[in-house]
Formats: C-alpha cells, structure tokens, sequence
C-alpha cells in the first residue's frame, strides 16, 4: 500500500519516524529475515509492518532478558508505528485487533511450550508478570504439555523425578503461580496425572500420553478380570487410574462416583448392596443410565464395546464447566 503524497499532512509523519535509526534498522532486518520486498520503498505500509515484526521480537526478547528499559522503549516506539499505520489505513486497525487477541494466546502458549529456555524462577517471574490473565492461563497449558513430554520421555522409573527432582525446576514452576497453595495444588493434579499415565503404560503399553477410548475399554477389561497384580502397580495407583478411565469412558460421571466404581472393581469383596446404593445416590436420571451401562459392563467382563453415544450427552457441558474450575 502507497503512502500519501509529499504534500499531505501525514507523510511528515511518516517520514519523521522513518528517519528514526531504530525504524531504518528494523526495515533492513525485515527485508533481510521477514521476506519484505527490496523494491518495496521505506515509505509504505508493508516496510512499516515488516519494522513492526522486528520490534515485536525485540520487545520479546527484552522482556525474558529482564531489560525493562529496552522494552519499554521499544513499546513506545511500536505505538508510534501502529500510529502512523493505522492513520495511513484505518481498516487495518480492527484487522490487527482480532489478530492480536489469537496472536497473543499462542504465542503464550508457545512461550510455555519452551519452558526450559528460562534458566531460573526469576527469568519465569519476569516473563509471566508480563502476561494478561488470559495469556498466563494458555501459558500455564503450555507449560504443563511441556512438563507431559518430558515425562513421557522419562527413562526413570518414577517418571516424576524428571520433574520434581531437581530444586532448581521446581523454583521455575513456583514462578508461574501466585501463592504456595496454588502451586502445591498444581503439583498434586500433576503427580496424580503422571501416576495414571505410567500404569496405563504399564497395564496398556504404547505411549504415556495417549490413549484412546479402545484402549481405556482394553484397561478396565483387564482390571475386572483379575488379570493384574495390584500389589506390584500399588493399589491407589491403579484405584486413581481405573478412576480417571471409568470418567473418560462414562463422560459424564462426577469424580466421586467415578471413585466409587473404581474400588468396587478393584476389591470383588464390595457388596450389590453398595453398587445400588451408588444408583441410588445418583443425581440425575442421566448419571444412573451411566451407572447402570457401566454395572452391565462389568457383570459381562466386558469394556471393549463402544458405549452408546447418547449417554451422558445431556451431562456434556456441565462436566466440561466442573473440568475447567478444576483445571491448574
């Protein structure tokens, strides 16, 4: 896009800005790592949106060095280019608006993804101060598919370690959360998801962090035949993790409920009696129709068939809504 000609009012605009060394210096990086056109003169839009990219780098790069000044000034001189573009082409305002929203979420994200490049909890606390609620939120997901990978990556036989072991990632981790409380919260819901992924590798095979519905099915099948030594997997592990199936292959039943299942296939011992009193606590019509799919299951020994698709449907959203309270 052309600018204004020399006799308009914004082109001293913008020839006062391209005259500023930062500017010049972006628009030759810009042309020489962001693909800009090198016929494409200094005084255009599309040289301003490539300085803009530069600058956007910069102030990043500023930010998780902890130098405050730089980013700063390189901040201000971002809202003086948004300025002159957005005079310029005032359509491209509410363009950038939306996808900055997006932008900034991923790119929070990502920043979790590549939690190991901080180097303390001090370089964390920068960096995450400088985050809106939101990108903090996208950032902690990140940071916690980071953390899976790692552990499915994990030699050790207590794959934990890989995360807990070492004083000096712990120390990052607490920089991501406002008090103690949530931290120690946090590393609660992630031991016990590292406890379910390591027995359903050890009961399943194949790979830590996925498992599909079959292969849940193929796990509870296992569990109700016998077929497993609790004592070597430790029973609480296997109670978490026949726990944590029963509520992905039942979508719809609360954690309790899922809980109490989960001991009557363990312990045979449990009583009829105890089974109808958990039917009998159920809330809602949907959630005894999950409980009496899975009572059918478990008297046929059988957890490999698909489960009926309308089940639990009605309970969807509500479980989604509990889920997201509960996440980290």
């Amino acid at each position: 896009m052309s600018m204004p000609s020399t006799g308009n009012a914004k082109f001293g605009k913008v020839r006062e800005l391209i005259n500023d060394d930062r500017i010049k210096s972006a628009i030759m990086t810009a042309r020489k790592d962001y693909g800009i056109n090198q016929e494409i003169p200094d005084v255009s839009i599309e040289s301003l949106h490539g300085a803009r990219q530069v600058v956007d780098d910069i102030i990043g790069s500023a930010k998780r060095a902890g130098e405050n000044n730089k980013a700063r000034s390189y901040i201000d001189l971002k809202n003086k280019i948004n300025n002159v573009i957005y005079d310029v082409a005032p359509t491209m305002k509410e363009a950038d608006k939306t996808y900055a929203g997006f932008s900034a979420l991923k790119n929070a994200q990502e920043e979790g993804l590549k939690f190991n490049q901080y180097r303390n909890g001090e370089e964390v606390k920068r960096a995450f101060t400088q985050l809106t609620d939101g990108e903090k939120e996208t950032f902690k997901i990140g940071v916690k598919d980071y953390l899976m990978d790692k552990v499915a990556k994990s030699s050790d036989r207590n794959p934990a370690k890989a995360i807990f072991g070492s004083q000096l990632e712990r120390e990052k981790l607490k920089a991501v959360f406002n008090n103690p409380k949530e931290f120690t919260n946090f590393t609660k819901r992630l031991n016990d998801e590292i406890r379910v992924f390591d027995v359903k590798q050890r009961i399943v095979g194949g790979s830590r962090t996925d498992f599909n519905l079959e292969e849940q099915g193929q796990l509870l099948d296992k569990v109700a035949k016998g077929a497993l030594n609790f004592k070597t997997l430790g029973v609480g592990n296997v109670i978490l993790t026949v726990t944590d199936a029963i509520k992905r292959r039942y979508y719809g039943l609360n954690e309790k409920t899922a809980n109490e299942l989960a001991k009557i296939m363990i312990d045979p011992q449990k009583s009829v009696d105890i089974l109808n009193q958990i039917v009998k606590n159920a809330k809602t019509a949907q959630e005894k129709t999950l409980i009496q799919k899975f009572t059918e299951d478990l008297s046929r020994r059988n957890f490999t068939s698909s489960p009926s698709a309308t089940l639990g449907r009605a309970m969807v959203t509500e479980q989604q809504q509990t889920e997201e309270q509960n996440a980290f």
